[in-house]
């Protein structure tokens, strides 16, 4: 699965994402599903359908490379409990924060419960008008720390999950920021 997380960008690599995601801006031709969020809500597109899911507060949605979690307002480590236990690929969470210390906060609540639940996490927040990224991986990123990006610019993540017996486990197999 290719995610294109961030600001719509135009890139060679964006012809092949399997889903894009954004704080709220205008989707642009080239992925199969866009999700545009704020901490208001957030709205689910199809490029192949005219199928339009939307919500606020915490959801879970089927694509076809899996299930999603989505949550807007406030991050808690519930709702990566919840995500885990209905097998979601990974959680998107949209909030906007005034203060930096509730920044830093909800940056470490995304990071401890990743780990905790072994769920990816990426986290759109709001502050001083700018849009801070943050996307925790378990056992990935520099010295397998769990955090894989952060920072106000985009990435793009191919992300592969893998179900066993003993659970799931998660690889980055590129990652181009």
């Amino acid at each position: 699965m290719k995610l294109l997380v961030g600001r719509q960008i135009a890139l060679k690599e964006f012809l092949q994402v399997d889903l894009a995601v954004s704080w709220v801006d205008q989707p642009v031709n080239g992925a199969s599903f866009y999700l545009l969020g704020s901490d208001k809500g957030y709205i689910l597109i199809s490029s192949f359908s005219e199928e339009v899911n939307y919500g606020a507060g915490f959801h879970c949605v089927e694509l076809p490379q899996g299930i999603f979690a989505i949550t807007t307002g406030f991050m808690s480590w519930k709702f990566a409990k919840q995500a885990s236990e209905k097998g979601a690929n990974a959680l998107f969470v949209f909030q906007s924060v005034s203060k930096l210390e509730d920044l830093l906060m909800a940056k470490a609540v995304c990071w401890g419960s990743s780990r905790e639940f072994n769920i990816p996490i990426v986290l759109f927040v709001q502050h001083a008008s700018v849009i801070h990224l943050f996307f925790c991986v378990p056992g990935q990123g520099r010295e397998k720390s769990g955090i894989l990006f952060d920072a106000t610019s985009s990435c793009i993540v191919e992300l592969d999950v893998s179900r066993t017996d003993s659970g799931r486990s998660f690889t980055v197999k590129t990652f181009v920021s």
